[in-house]
């Protein structure tokens, strides 16, 4: 995996967002469920967390052709952290009304269709070309596991 600095601090940076990630994908509905006792609002809940994909992945390409990837990486990452804070007080509120639980997801997971496409792009920038499949296998490795 050691392919160089850069690449090591990137494949590590991946590696803690995507368990942030997954943590996060599965403690929604468990949050959900336990303020509403409904399966349907677990699984609504779920279902939002996906849709940002459809609206955002092409304005995410765009970010990606015409920004600076490393300010737009480090700036979503700020912001999707920023949003799961808030997210944890929303939850801690009885009071907090469930569509604003709704909104906060959807937000929050707006933020990786615009980044991705930075994230994808910055790799031929820090790799060497003749290591270009390694990189990509190793962020792989991290992606499906």
């Amino acid at each position: 995996m050691r392919i160089n600095r850069n690449f090591t601090l990137i494949w590590c940076s991946f590696l803690i967002s995507q368990i942030g990630d997954w943590m996060l994908k599965i403690a929604l509905p468990l949050l959900v469920y336990a303020k509403t006792q409904s399966a349907a609002q677990m699984a609504s809940i779920y279902g939002v967390s996906f849709l940002p994909w459809l609206f955002f992945s092409l304005v995410g390409g765009l970010l990606a052709d015409r920004g600076n990837k490393q300010t737009i990486l480090v700036v979503g990452n700020l912001v999707s952290f920023v949003a799961v804070f808030i997210m944890l007080v929303a939850f801690e509120i009885p009071a907090t009304p469930l569509w604003l639980i709704y909104v906060l997801v959807f937000m929050q997971s707006s933020i990786d269709p615009l980044t991705h496409p930075s994230f994808q792009s910055i790799l031929p920038e820090v790799v060497q070309d003749d290591k270009i499949v390694t990189a990509n296998t190793d962020i792989q490795l991290i992606d499906n596991t």
